[in-house]
């Protein structure tokens, strides 16, 4: 019996070393370092940001009851990974594109809307653009810098 049970621990040790195999080997192998960002990646993510603030800021120049669902936010979303916007800009950034989405969201209740009277909206919907092109400018001139 103290044989066998010798040997079932044998067996059992084996068998744990073989599962846990990848774990202790990485203690082993050196830890690999991260690759440096693509800074060809980000500059064309951010290229891309900076012309969709420009459609932004041009559409929002010349506003119609169209201009709201004409705004684009698209390079903002791919652009969320770069690492180079910090701080004040992002945070303007997202205060930017949280208020075209709220104006998309006013938008779309005036459409829905069976009432001849949406000025209450319509009120609401411009102060979102407002504010939205009022931070444009100094959003613009940030990403630029980041591009030089």
């Amino acid at each position: 019996m103290e044989i066998a049970l010798g040997i079932a621990t044998l067996i059992g040790g084996i068998a744990a070393l073989w599962f846990f195999w990848d774990k202790v080997t990485a203690w082993f192998r050196p830890t690999s370092v991260a690759p440096a960002p693509s800074v060809t990646r980000d500059n064309a993510l951010l290229q891309d940001l900076a012309e969709e603030l420009g459609h932004n800021l041009r559409a929002l120049d010349r506003r119609t009851f169209a201009t709201t669902p004409a705004l684009r936010d698209e390079a903002w979303v791919a652009a969320q990974e770069v690492t180079g916007i910090t701080g004040a800009l992002r945070s303007s950034l997202n205060t930017l594109y949280s208020e075209i989405r709220s104006a998309r969201g006013v938008h779309g209740t005036i459409v829905a809307a069976n009432s001849p009277n949406t000025m209450p909206e319509q009120l609401q919907l411009e102060a979102h653009l407002d504010a939205a092109a009022a931070v444009i400018p100094a959003a613009l001139a940030g990403i630029r810098v980041l591009m030089s």
